[in-house]
């Protein structure tokens, strides 16, 4: 069995399934949008919070700047503050809403 490509991972982001299209820097990435809700628990206080993220093929997005690029999501405006590649070729975009 052969080992995946881009080609294999982008079947992760078809928009007629799960995945959809958003502009990062000006282009069109196909990936998933997760705004997942977490909270810890630091002794005195707990703080929750939300933690946008994009999951991407890295190859997509292997030219982003940090911080000076935009991914925009039905309107909203998100600007890009992490990179983290995987190592299997996706990489999490961690975002910060503007």
């Amino acid at each position: 069995m052969a080992i995946e490509d881009d080609t294999d991972r982008a079947t992760f982001f078809a928009t007629d399934e799960h995945g959809e299209t958003v502009v990062i820097a000006g282009g069109n990435v196909n990936g998933i949008f997760d705004n997942a809700y977490f909270s810890i628990a630091t002794g005195n206080a707990d703080v929750a919070s939300i933690k946008p993220a994009f999951i991407c093929l890295a190859a997509d997005v292997s030219a982003i700047v940090i911080g000076t690029s935009t991914l925009i999501r039905f309107g909203t405006t998100y600007r890009i503050v992490n990179q983290e590649p995987d190592g299997t070729g996706m990489t999490v975009l961690i975002l910060e809403r503007q």
